[in-house]
């Protein structure tokens, strides 16, 4: 069978500028010149006959023709990169690199992964945190977990659970001190704060309809993970996230002073590039996490102040995300968790 085929320099210049929607990175990626790039590209439109690319001043945008031709030239680079992996000698690295946030990686997901372990031997994975989203251009990264609402850019975002958020603490707090009865009580605690997530209490606040209580005042820590731990250490009330502190919760070292509980739809992703859905180490880790994400439905235990659920659209100010209005629902004080995809544009987190 004859194939028609482009010219193969032409269609991977032509890839890395549409990837990158510059010919200048495409250049640097490629180890060429910005002039090589662009001559390679009109051969390409010179060969299909048709335009790909808009030039403008100082950027290039791909027309409807190339957007489609970008998407079955990656899609066809995927499928003969994963066979050229499996057919040669060298193709036998099964490691998959995972980017994570910091606390859902300690909190969460750490403590998972000897089950993944356990049901994929073969695959090693290796971890990094951060608080920024993964580039995937430059980082060599299989999927990352995002915090938003699942809108990046030219990237697959998979649910894994919803932000469920609500007070913790010991059940002893330092010095002996019982935890509060009711929200009013806050203002004669410590509230202890992460500098990332530092609208949590006065969401949390306003929803409940208590006004008289500081949001702002108390220890600030670097992430959530480290807040609770300052929690457990019996040093304030933290603000946490329910699929966090689970099994805190069950084993009585936390304990929910009031059961009010904050439903968010912005929650936590697993996202990655398209090219990776080809990926059988990735595919294999998407089907594990999305199991334990139904499993990570939490119940809520009673300290005896009440069960009311209080739900909201209040959202995190994330730079280039949208906030969508989807209001959280209640479940019987039961936290829901999912595993859907979405694809959307905006900006990382």
């Amino acid at each position: 069978m004859r194939y028609r085929l482009p010219p193969l320099n032409a269609v991977r210049a032509f890839e890395a500028a549409a990837r990158h929607q510059s010919f200048t990175r495409a250049a640097k990626e490629l180890n060429v010149s910005q002039g090589a790039i662009s001559r390679q590209v009109l051969i390409l439109e010179d060969n299909l006959g048709k335009q790909l690319f808009r030039r403008l001043h100082r950027e290039v945008q791909l027309t409807a023709d190339g957007d489609s031709y970008f998407r079955a030239v990656q899609h066809a680079l995927v499928i003969l990169d994963a066979a050229t992996a499996k057919t040669s000698t060298h193709g036998t690295d099964n490691t998959l690199n995972i980017k994570s946030l910091p606390t859902f990686a300690m909190r969460w997901l750490i403590p998972r992964l000897a089950d993944f372990s356990i049901h994929h031997p073969s695959i090693r994975v290796r971890m990094t945190t951060s608080h920024e989203l993964a580039d995937f251009e430059r980082e060599d990264v299989d999927a990352a977990v995002g915090y938003g609402h699942g809108n990046w850019k030219r990237l697959e975002a998979e649910l894994i659970f919803n932000e469920t958020i609500i007070p913790v603490c010991a059940p002893r707090l330092s010095g002996g001190g019982r935890p509060p009865r009711k929200p009013q009580e806050l203002a004669n605690f410590v509230l202890l704060h992460s500098m990332h997530r530092p609208a949590r209490w006065r969401q949390w606040l306003d929803a409940v309809g208590v006004t008289d209580v500081r949001a702002d005042d108390g220890p600030q820590f670097e992430n959530s993970g480290m807040v609770c731990q300052a929690a457990l250490d019996g040093l304030g009330i933290a603000i946490a996230d329910l699929a966090f502190v689970k099994d805190d919760l069950a084993a009585g070292r936390l304990i929910v002073p009031f059961d009010f509980p904050l439903y968010r739809s912005i929650g936590y992703y697993l996202v990655y590039p398209r090219a990776k859905l080809r990926s059988a180490q990735l595919t294999k880790f998407r089907l594990w996490l999305a199991d334990r994400a139904r499993e990570s439905r939490i119940v809520i235990p009673r300290h005896g102040h009440g069960a009311v659920v209080v739900s909201s659209d209040a959202e995190e100010d994330l730079p280039g995300n949208r906030t969508r209005g989807r209001r959280g629902r209640p479940h019987d004080a039961v936290a829901g968790s999912g595993a859907g995809r979405a694809r959307r544009g905006s900006s990382a987190p």
